[in-house]
């Protein structure tokens, strides 16, 4: 197998992994740029990041289909796949609380043995069969900064073995996706499958690495003729310029003119992009309590205490201890989640906490 610079990049990105893995040096110059792709990284998004970028690039260069019109086959078997996971993991959150009656518009946290957080707006439960499977294989070796989920998997443990398989299914077409393509579509499709895939472990369908990478990889199977022809021109490259003109897609006008027809083929990821971010703000805005945070603790111990947190009203109930909290002092629930995990830990089975878009404004 010859070396290119795909390869060598890939191999570089995958030691790099390795490096953040084992020393944090790095992570004040890398962590400001993953940030604003992963939706808030952290050393375990950023060493996944990394090492699936790099295992995507030398992949695409292994791998050896026929054409690339094959490979465009297996992009929208994969594309449709991801669509397929993203609805089962919306369909468990929405099922998860309704097995326990909990509220569908809230957050979910899970305190034992560790912290963890899922729900409609950013899911985390497929993150948590990858969690418990390296909780089992290598659990002394992960580091105390990555939070690995694992506490959520007790409650899709029923489901964990076809959503593993799924996302096995998914990953293998996905990669023979990758092949047969050239440099511009290859290192921006392994950017867009390992941004989704991640992803698919940490946000859902509504976070952003889903968002972004999601609508790449629909771009790329529409679209991906533009990206090549283009900079094909910008860097005068004969090579794959004649590429580009090969795999002309069937929409295109041979004048360029705009039509109706035209503007739909290309316009699908945009239509696809803004149909997801439109359905994300909606339900920010439908589940929102904007009057107080509602946090309901299921199997409280006798001793719990919020002394510190401005309680508006409590409720005892059979098996659970309702909280109304006052919002006015300008935190959002993410903060006030974190907060609630260190006051309540170990001392329930777990609590959700309702969710406020109005205060992040």
């Amino acid at each position: 197998m010859k070396i290119n610079k795909i390869i060598l990049v890939g191999i570089l990105l995958i030691l790099f992994s390795i490096l953040i893995f084992i020393s944090d040096i790095f992570t004040p110059f890398i962590r400001p740029i993953t940030y604003t792709f992963l939706m808030g990284s952290s050393k375990g998004k950023d060493i996944l990041f990394f090492s699936l970028f790099g295992i995507f690039l030398i992949l695409s260069q292994i791998i050896n289909l026929k054409n690339c019109k094959l490979s465009n086959t297996y992009l929208k078997i994969a594309i449709y796949l991801f669509g397929l996971l993203f609805t089962i993991t919306l369909i468990l959150e929405i099922y998860l609380r309704i097995i326990l009656g909990l509220d569908i518009f809230t957050i979910f946290v899970s305190i034992k043995p560790d912290f963890a957080t899922t729900s409609l707006l950013h899911s985390h439960l497929l993150k948590s069969i990858l969690g418990q499977l390296l909780s089992l294989t290598m659990g002394s070796l992960i580091d105390s900064g990555i939070n690995t989920a694992s506490s959520l998997y007790t409650y899709i443990q029923p489901f964990a073995i076809f959503l593993t398989i799924l996302i096995i299914v998914t990953i293998t077409f996905l990669i023979l996706s990758l092949s047969k393509r050239p440099y511009p579509t290859t290192i921006v499709l392994c950017f867009a499958a390992t941004i989704t895939l991640i992803g698919c472990l940490d946000g859902g369908l509504f976070g952003v690495p889903v968002m972004l990478g999601y609508f790449i990889l629909i771009a790329i199977y529409r679209n991906g003729y533009y990206l090549n022809y283009y900079i094909a021109k910008l860097r005068n490259d004969s090579k794959l310029l004649d590429f580009a003109k090969k795999h002309t897609p069937h929409y295109k006008i041979n004048d360029d003119s705009l039509n109706i027809r035209f503007i739909i083929n290309t316009g699908i990821p945009y239509f696809i992009g803004a149909f997801i971010v439109f359905l994300r703000l909606s339900l920010c805005f439908l589940g929102a309590n904007p009057e107080y945070y509602e946090i309901d603790i299921i199997n409280p111990d006798n001793n719990i205490t919020l002394d510190e947190y401005p309680i508006e009203k409590v409720t005892h109930l059979t098996n659970k201890t309702v909280y109304y909290i006052n919002n006015d002092d300008g935190k959002n629930e993410n903060e006030l989640t974190v907060n609630l995990s260190s006051s309540l830990n170990n001392s329930c089975d777990y609590f959700t906490v309702s969710w406020n878009i109005y205060s992040y404004f």
